[in-house]
């Protein structure tokens, strides 16, 4: 796979992640978009829901298998491939072969990297399918605890602060003006307030999959809408004080280019946090989305 088609398989499976990507410095882009492309085949097939649980599993476990071997094959490409609606996450998984070779050719020590975001990654989404489908019976389930929450943030996108964090030190000689330590502490804290937000947006459209991220020991009663609109409270809370952990992270680092990349998501997840937080308590779980202009016109107000 040339570097042409690389970069035009990972604009189709991202919006302003690839804005993102592309001010990178070479050296950080490459193992980064890399590592993006894998995990999004992953939650491509995680989240196929007209499949099985069990095939998805099974097909998730194959390709760990495949990520921490150097020899193994990737798995079978699953029949239900060809329902895919989304033409770029279908193109992905058809070229996986592909992405695998070209992660293969990086250093042993970015590539360590990889394995390691990958495995928690992964290993995340097949806990999350065993809790929601395999394990449950109701109609809609939730998360009991707020350690389920953070144990399940961090596993998606808690782990991908450290693994930036981990190819920054790696790359840049001069990378920050912190520690390493507390790279890696804002860095997690960053990736999980990201996701907060993802699951704040999408409350109504993982309720259709009978999944509620938001903690709640018992869905079923009226009076826990008010349950849920208070810890509904807790997470915007929360995603806030995550994110400005994000936004000291970004400002400390030393290379422009790689200081915007990195605080772009955090200008845009606060744009997103602010419709969440207008919502009126009627229409809380609508999803919000903020246009392809906002998007422009944040990135270019980041820039200046």
């Amino acid at each position: 796979m040339n570097e042409r088609e690389f970069n035009q398989l990972l604009k189709s499976v991202s919006r302003s992640f690839y804005l993102t990507l592309k001010f990178l410095p070479q050296v950080f882009k490459q193992p980064t978009s890399i590592a993006y492309l894998l995990a999004r085949a992953s939650d491509t097939i995680a989240d196929y829901r007209l499949a099985p649980p069990q095939s998805r599993i099974e097909w998730l476990e194959g390709f760990l298998h495949a990520i921490n071997s150097e020899n193994s094959s990737l798995p079978a490409s699953p029949k239900w491939l060809d329902q895919l609606e989304h033409q770029g996450e279908k193109k992905l998984l058809t070229r996986l072969n592909s992405v695998m070779a070209v992660t293969r050719e990086l250093p042993e020590s970015i590539l360590m990297d990889i394995k390691e975001v990958l495995n928690t990654i992964i290993r995340g989404q097949i806990a999350d399918i065993e809790y929601f489908e395999v394990n449950s019976s109701e109609a809609i389930r939730s998360f009991n605890t707020d350690s389920q929450l953070d144990d399940y943030t961090y596993s998606v996108a808690g782990c991908v602060g450290v693994f930036w964090t981990q190819v920054g030190l790696k790359t840049q000689a001069n990378y920050s003006r912190l520690s390493s330590d507390k790279l890696m502490e804002l860095g997690a804290a960053y990736g999980k307030g990201l996701q907060l937000v993802n699951i704040l947006r999408d409350v109504q459209s993982d309720e259709l999959i009978g999944r509620c991220y938001i903690p709640c020991s018992d869905l079923e009663t009226e009076s826990n809408e008010a349950s849920l609109l208070e810890s509904r409270a807790e997470m915007i809370k929360l995603a806030k004080e995550h994110l400005n952990a994000g936004l000291e992270y970004s400002t400390s680092l030393v290379d422009w280019r790689t200081r915007f990349a990195t605080i772009l998501p955090a200008k845009l997840a606060f744009k997103t946090l602010d419709k969440i937080e207008k919502a009126s308590s009627l229409d809380w779980k609508k999803p919000v989305k903020i246009s392809r202009f906002e998007v422009y016109k944040t990135l270019l107000n980041s820039l200046i």
